[in-house]
This record gives C-alpha cells, structure tokens and sequence, in this order.
C-alpha cells in the first residue's frame, strides 16, 4: 500500500513539474534585438553655399613610417587664379579613435568652406601625442613641392584643434622661417613656449576661439599666453563662445553664435591672404 500512495504521490509531481515547464514554454518569448541607432557622424554647423564647387586633391602620401602612410588632402581656392596672392591653412586635428581623421565629415566641410572662401585648405592625418614631428614634416612636405601641390607656401596659416593645439602648433612653429603668418587655435592650450623667436622670424597674429562652457580646456586657459603675445608684439583676436563647450563648431547649434564665430574665422583667413 505504501509503495502504490508513493507511485501515486511521484506521477502526481511529475505531472505537476510537466504542467508548470509546458505552461512556460508557451509564455517564454524570444528577446527583441535592440533597434540599432545609426551613429552620429560630427559635421560642421555651417554650410558655405559654394562649397561643392570646390576642387580637391586626396591621399596625397607626405611620409611613410614602418611600411605605413600619412596622407593628405588640398582643398583648392575658388576664384583665385594667382596662388600667390592666397593663404594655405593647414588644418591640424586632436586625439581620436579614427586614425584616418583627415575623412571625417567635420574637417572635409571645413576644408570645402576653407576653399570656397578663397584660400587653399591643408588636411593630413598625424600620430599625436607620440614625438613623431609629423607636423613638421607635413609642413616640410607641401613647402618642398608647393608648385606639384599649386599652393602657396609662402604664406601659411596653421589651424589647430582641440588637443592638436599645444602639441600640433609647437611642432609647426619649429619649422617656421617666416611663412607662417597667422595661427588659429580652437578649443584648445597654447604651448607658451612658441612665443619664444625661432630663426629670428617675427610673431605671428592669433586668432582663438574658445568655449564657456569647455570643461577641458576652459576659455581662461591661455590667459598667460595671450599677455605674453600681445607683450611681444603679436596681434590676437580671442573669441569666447558664451553658450560653447568643447567642439563647439560641431555640437552648438542652437544659436548664431556658432556660425558668427566661423564666419569671423573665415575672414581672418581671407584678410592673411592679402598680407
């Protein structure tokens, strides 16, 4: 008797255990996939109505290092026959993930805005943060073969960015003989330093534009610095975006400010194509 109640009790859990695992198979559902969000690719808030009629030139290889290329792009003036009588700016990126930042959307359209506004643009990518003078020998590069590249090299504006500024201008300066006439930082350091002569050439003009609301580099940063240049006999022009943080070219969209700042900038770069 006592085994038939303990047969009875076991097909009765059985029965139970089959109960409960069928009832929840029918309640178990395949998790949903996550509805996938295409990246957000940073692009320049502005947008010069000529610049698709600019020409470019790309992958230019400028050094070669362990079998690898630095390459880099000329954005070409429109209405500017005589290179002589425009600037080339040289556009020096910051520190990123992408090793290939010459491409990204942000400094193609500044190189287009750059080339519609009649003066010659200068992309390249570069090792920062390594001691590898890849700067200096960008600007060793397109000074050697200006006339391959129709530039003029002559008469050169640096433009740095974000943590290119401190590393990316010293690098540059260091080459410098006199052709390089102005320099414009965005958010970012100034290296002291550059201030010092180099080859007995004369200081160039500063334009910086900087954010309030930066929390890397804050708009005071090169407070010191902008003393000691205007002390040297150096021309600065200092920007402060009142509602910017960092990249603010890219992500302050909500006001003119923004494009009230670039366009300054732009016509810096046309005024040193007559110097």
């Amino acid at each position: 008797m006592f085994k038939r109640i303990k047969l009875t009790v076991l097909f009765f859990m059985l029965g139970i255990l089959t109960l409960t695992l069928g009832c929840g198979s029918k309640t178990v559902e395949k998790p949903k996939e996550p509805k996938k969000i295409a990246p957000i690719t940073p692009n320049l808030l502005y947008n010069h109505p000529d610049r698709e009629k600019v020409n470019v030139k790309k992958d230019i290889v400028y050094k070669t290092y362990n079998d690898n290329k630095l390459k880099l792009d000329v954005y070409y003036p429109l209405g500017n026959k005589d290179i002589s009588k425009t600037s080339t700016v040289v556009l020096i990126h910051g520190i990123a993930d992408d090793n290939n930042l010459k491409d990204a959307s942000v400094y193609q359209a500044w190189g287009k805005a750059i080339g519609a506004s009649g003066a010659a643009a200068v992309t390249f990518n570069w090792r920062p943060s390594i001691g590898s003078k890849d700067v200096s020998d960008l600007i060793k590069y397109i000074r050697e073969n200006a006339n391959d590249l129709n530039i003029n090299s002559e008469n050169i504006c640096v433009f740095a960015f974000s943590a290119g500024v401190e590393e990316g201008i010293k690098d540059a300066v260091e080459a410098n003989t006199g052709f390089i006439k102005n320099v414009m930082v965005y958010y970012g350091k100034i290296d002291e330093s550059i201030l010092t002569p180099k080859n007995n050439v004369k200081v160039p003009s500063y334009f910086i534009a900087m954010g309030a609301n930066d929390g890397g580099f804050p708009p005071t940063v090169n407070d010191n610095f902008i003393k000691k240049a205007k002390a040297v006999g150096s021309n600065v022009i200092n920007i402060v975006h009142s509602k910017g943080g960092h990249a603010f070219d890219v992500f302050n969209a909500s006001n003119d400010e923004t494009k009230d700042i670039i366009n300054k900038t732009l016509k810096f770069i046309q005024d040193s194509s007559k110097e």
